[in-house]
């Protein structure tokens, strides 16, 4: 499969999960739209996709989130199959992925080391505009 052909799916899938969830399509209480999808790894013969999930919320409540989906998955496959263009509809497999949550420990972390360095919002937002040269 061509790469603009597996990001026009990968693309797709992305939407027609996160409609279905917003939609209320899935109606597993312990999925709700807080969540997003950061990676999708679909097989080459498209019978499986690897999706993985993120939220900025607690682990616990992730992995429910993950756990609903993956009970959902037949659905989420029926909902799929609806809307590619494709023959063969893959089977949705849901990862918890923490990089969010991580994203955010880590901006923190650096707001904390340059406040205890003397650097401020603005001196960064400095750096950025003018680039480390100036």
């Amino acid at each position: 499969m061509d790469q603009r052909r597996h990001q026009k799916l990968t693309s797709s899938i992305e939407q027609t999960i996160m409609t279905a969830i917003i939609q209320g399509q899935i109606k597993d209480p312990r999925v709700t739209s807080d969540i997003s999808i950061t990676e999708i790894d679909l097989s080459r013969d498209l019978s499986q996709a690897k999706i993985y999930i993120s939220s900025y919320k607690s682990k616990n409540e992730l992995e429910k989130a993950v756990e609903g989906l993956n009970s959902a998955a037949g659905i989420i496959r029926t909902i799929l199959g609806r809307t590619l263009q494709t023959r063969n509809t893959p089977r949705p497999i849901f990862i918890m992925d923490e990089r969010i949550k991580e994203g955010f420990y880590l901006g923190n972390k650096i707001v904390a080391i340059n406040r205890a360095d003397g650097i401020t919002a603005e001196d960064v937002h400095k750096v950025n505009k003018d680039g480390l040269d100036s």
